[in-house]
């Protein structure tokens, strides 16, 4: 009950765009993203044989990256098995841009492309806002969401100026931002986090990401 009215369980509920399931696995989510994302890399299928690449990849930029995109930061915390389907979508969108065979590897075409997998995007928001949590651009309430590991070691070692991960009982737990933000800032190169710029913290990130794409 609610101000003397009775509230309805329901499975999932979309709130500004994405899909909240009872479960907050993002399942429901991930599976109406696939839906849309196959929609539209079929449109660009059809299309491949009278555009150029450079235009399939605007059209890719238009109808397939927002969605991917929107909130990654938080609905790609979920496992893989969600996600894949989405990436194999990612996969078969960038052949088609590139106008390869259904088999090609697609390591080589998201790095000429300079096309972040989601995955990587997924990165990319994350670490955006660690960059701005450890220069006290976020809300008052991440204050004190995130402890530097030297404030909970009293000795010296080799991680102790990164952010500290606290234990997690749960997988649901290990998914979390609090979990995923100082995961994702410890793994970067020093000469990316201590950027002052914004725009070319952002500029080094993708192109880091983008190098750790193979070429075979």
């Amino acid at each position: 009950m609610l101000n003397g009215k009775t509230l309805l369980q329901v499975n999932s509920a979309k709130f500004l765009g994405i899909y909240i399931d009872e479960h907050l696995n993002w399942k429901k989510h991930t599976s109406e993203l696939q839906m849309k994302i196959s929609k539209n890399c079929g449109i660009l299928s059809k299309l491949k044989h009278h555009l150029s690449a450079k235009l399939l990849l605007l059209l890719y930029n238009s109808l397939i990256l927002p969605y991917l995109n929107y909130c990654v930061c938080i609905w790609a915390e979920t496992s893989m098995v969600n996600i894949n389907p989405i990436i194999k979508l990612q996969k078969r969108c960038i052949r088609i841009v590139a106008q390869a065979g259904f088999k090609s590897h697609s390591d080589p075409l998201f790095k000429k492309y300079s096309v972040l997998k989601v995955t990587d995007l997924h990165k990319m928001q994350v670490a955006h806002l660690m960059y701005k949590n450890a220069r006290q651009k976020l809300p008052r309430t991440f204050e004190s969401y995130f402890i530097l590991s030297n404030a909970v070691h009293n000795h010296y070692t080799r991680g102790s100026t990164k952010y500290f991960l606290p234990y997690c009982r749960t997988v649901g737990r290990s998914h979390s931002f609090k979990l995923s933000g100082p995961r994702v800032w410890n793994s970067l190169p020093p000469d990316v986090i201590a950027v002052e710029s914004e725009s070319i913290f952002k500029k080094r990130l993708k192109k880091y990401l983008l190098e750790m794409y193979t070429n075979n």
